[in-house]
């Protein structure tokens, strides 16, 4: 009793165009060889697709007549492909295992006449071949991976530096000010030079304050640093309350506090 045929496709190529032609022989002599050997192992093909004038180091991916087997194959559920020899599938070896085992990804397998158990016994030489092949893969894995990170690194870097560069607005401005001694209800009026440093929408995710100030005058020429800034509205309509401690007044240094009000652009600086 004959047991039941597999179908099967035959695939063909020649690597030179002056190989291709009714009067040459390599595509009859695949031909003829494909067709003994399904007669002979139980095979009945069903379809023929031929690379003429391919190179054997092309990979079977770019082939046209692979690709158009390959759309074939997606639509009848054939799942064994023939060939002469494994030469005939591609010259170089490592195309041949690629070429294998991208076909296994589908669930084909590929029968060369030849030496039908080519592509399934693992030779010495096959095994460093897929394994210097893994290795390309794993090192192309690798490299991007280190692009990512080398790109995260790159983004952290610029947010440091702007962080640190640019997360202070300074200015220097004037404004009346008013002296007054500890114990006394007097108030001297005086010139108070102020540095304004403003911090940006960013830094409140870690401060409470606006930013802070160095006051001085031209009777004091040490500057007193308030931790504590509010600023109120924007622009020339912007107006700022300093804290020393727990009232609003402009530094505490000693005996003396100073209050100041009517900020305006800096014109001139004195000595420190």
């Amino acid at each position: 009793m004959v047991g039941k045929r597999i179908n099967a496709i035959a695939y063909l190529r020649t690597s030179s165009a002056a190989n291709v032609g009714s009067d040459k022989d390599s595509d009859k002599r695949q031909r003829a060889a494909i067709a003994s050997f399904a007669k002979a192992h139980g095979y009945r093909l069903i379809g023929e697709f031929y690379d003429a004038a391919v190179s054997g180091a092309d990979p079977v991916a770019e082939r046209p007549g692979f690709k158009a087997m390959l759309d074939r194959i997606a639509g009848n559920g054939v799942r064994v492909i023939l060939v002469e020899s494994p030469d005939r599938f591609a010259r170089d070896l490592s195309v041949q295992l690629t070429g294998h085992d991208y076909l296994r990804s589908f669930g084909v397998e590929l029968v060369p006449t030849s030496a039908p158990d080519f592509f399934t016994t693992d030779t010495p030489t096959a095994v460093l071949v897929r394994q210097v092949e893994a290795g390309v893969s794993m090192r192309h894995v690798l490299a991007g991976t280190l692009k990512i990170i080398a790109v995260a690194v790159l983004l952290v870097g610029v947010c440091l530096y702007v962080v640190v560069n640019y997360s202070e607005l300074t200015q220097e401005l004037t404004c009346k000010g008013y002296w007054k001694e500890l114990g006394q209800n007097k108030e001297v009026a005086e010139v108070a030079h102020v540095r304004l440093t403003e911090y940006r929408w960013w830094v409140h995710l870690w401060s409470e304050s606006d930013g802070n100030v160095q006051a001085q005058t031209e009777k004091f020429a040490l500057a007193h640093h308030i931790p504590f800034v509010r600023k109120l509205g924007k622009g020339s309509l912007a107006i700022y309350e300093f804290w020393g401690n727990e009232s609003p007044l402009i530094g505490t240094r000693s005996a003396q506090s100073i209050r100041a009000s009517g900020f305006h652009r800096r014109t001139n600086r004195p000595d420190t």
